[in-house]
Order: structure tokens, then C-alpha cells, then sequence
């Protein structure tokens, strides 16, 4: 299992970049379009507010670098369907996210999300 982040340390994460392929071979895994597509999707980090750092360091929610790709990937999907600030639920938490920055917002134990109100967001994204 993989050490969990400090959210107030790190609160910008990029997936790995992929690096160029080797003088004479071809990359492995598919077409140009497809590893063009994961280059580009591996640029696009998450970032956390500096409110979202604190709530998940208070909370002591798990969040960790395979998480936080997970949490990429809800907000890729959230975009594809016009959704610009969607509520993810993800592995015990509730996150809000702003689509657009690529940021959360905030986060919580869905335990405590069931007493909350969720306002402004437009949808809902199950990571």
C-alpha cells in the first residue's frame, strides 16, 4: 500500500510523465493517438485547495497518489458530460471538485456527508 500524501505538503499531483520513446523503436501500447492521449491526460494533475488540504489533514482521510489518479479520472468523465462541479464519492469520501481548475474543493467522510447539504454543484461521480 502506498504512503498517503501530506495534503499541506503536496498539494499539486501529476501522474508520471511519459517519456520520449528510444532512438529507432516504437512505442509500445497502441496507436500515436492513443499514447498522445495518455501523455496529455498525465500532464493534467489534481491540485487541492488550501481549504481541501486542511479538511483532509483534520479528518485524517485516506488520500494517496493512486487516489488522487482516481480522482483525475472522475473529473475526465465529469468533464466529457458537461459537468463543471461535481460531487465524487469516492472509496468512503465525498469530494467537491471544480472541473475547470482541476482542483477539489473539499472533502469528507460520506458518514459525515449524509448530515451536510451539497450546494452548486451540477452532478454526482461514483470513482
Amino acid at each position: 500500500m502506498e504512503r498517503p500524501l501530506d495534503p499541506v505538503r503536496a498539494t499539486t499531483w501529476a501522474a508520471p510523465q511519459v517519456g520520449p520513446a528510444r532512438q529507432g523503436r516504437r512505442p509500445s501500447g497502441g496507436s500515436f493517438a492513443a499514447v498522445l492521449a495518455g501523455a496529455e491526460a498525465s500532464q493534467r494533475g489534481v491540485e487541492l485547495s488550501s481549504h481541501a488540504a486542511r479538511r483532509i489533514l483534520q479528518r485524517e482521510l485516506p488520500l494517496d497518489a493512486r487516489a488522487l489518479e482516481r480522482l483525475g479520472r472522475a473529473m475526465d468523465r465529469a468533464q466529457s458530460k458537461g459537468v463543471r462541479s461535481p460531487l465524487i464519492l469516492l472509496d468512503g469520501m465525498a469530494v467537491v471538485a471544480n472541473v475547470a481548475h482541476r482542483r477539489i474543493v473539499t472533502a469528507m467522510e460520506t458518514g459525515q456527508a449524509r448530515e451536510q447539504v451539497f450546494t452548486n454543484i451540477d452532478g454526482v461521480v461514483f470513482a
